[in-house]
């Protein structure tokens, strides 16, 4: 029922565009002499759709998306906030759905879909998980069960937190905000850097965070110039020793023990 423009090719062929505001039905074509029309429908594929219930609803860069919505026919361009899929990396698996791998290079935005006969969107975003930063970290050092705060950027959704290694664990650390994250010292860390992780990748830290060493016993507490004193605590390792100042280089080192000898002359405190 909606005029088409025509071309007459011969008299037994038109060619017709199909009007943007027809809808399916027959195919009607009149002339002088009368009007004739089909026996079939023809039918009008609308503009595509996207929905809001694509599955996942985030991922880094390579994850495979489902697509859900209609008119998903002669797919001609896929895309992630205007960052375009490869036509090797979706696949029309329907007229209503689409698998689509989140291309290199997209950013959080809208997913949309292109036909001859428009382009689809989500009105939602597809969150693109990129790979956290650590910039810094305060304090420096610290003893387990401390606080440290960790800046730096794409905090969002971190899923782990570790200090030489050594977990966190979720329940002791707190993304802030898309910069920063307070995490508890654990009770068994040792010295070393800091790492953050998310489902796109893991950043270290440039910096060491150091456990703050516990003296428990010094033996002997006094000697003569060269005599060798032994140090005992917790979170020793990698430790300098100072006496009033003098700094001196432990003859043997580990997590609990540090063995140095003493200086040529000084009396005063030790610092370790």
């Amino acid at each position: 029922g909606t005029a088409s423009d025509v071309t007459v090719v011969n008299g037994a062929k038109i060619t017709a565009k199909v009007p943007a505001t027809a809808t399916t039905g027959k195919i009607t074509v009149t002339t002088a002499a009368g009007t004739g029309e089909s026996s079939t429908n023809f039918e009008v594929i609308g503009a595509p759709e996207v929905l809001n219930n694509f599955s996942p609803q985030k991922g880094p860069v390579g994850t495979s998306v489902v697509i859900n919505g209609k008119n998903f026919i002669g797919v001609t361009a896929v895309k992630f906030n205007n960052t375009a899929v490869t036509a090797a990396n979706y696949t029309v698996d329907s007229d209503i759905k689409i698998t689509a791998k989140v291309p290199a290079g997209a950013l959080t935005g809208k997913i949309s879909v292109t036909t001859p006969a428009g382009t689809g969107q989500s009105t939602t975003n597809f969150t693109v998980e990129v790979p956290p930063q650590v910039n810094s970290f305060n304090p420096p050092n610290g003893l387990p069960g401390s606080n440290v705060v960790i800046t730096g950027s794409n905090f969002a959704s971190i899923t782990s937190v570790t200090i030489n290694n050594i977990e966190v664990g979720v329940a002791n650390f707190t993304v802030d905000s898309e910069t920063q994250i307070t995490a508890k010292v654990p009770a068994n860390a040792t010295s070393g850097k800091i790492k953050v992780t998310n489902a796109a990748g893991s950043h270290t830290s440039t910096g060491t965070f150091y456990i703050t060493p516990v003296i428990a016993t010094i033996n002997p507490t006094q000697a003569s110039a060269g005599t060798p004193i032994t140090i005992t605590g917790t979170n020793l390792e990698n430790a300098k020793v100072k006496f009033n100042a003098i700094e001196m280089t432990p003859t043997s080192n580990s997590s609990m023990t540090i063995v140095v000898d003493s200086p040529p002359s000084t009396t005063g405190a030790m610092n370790v």
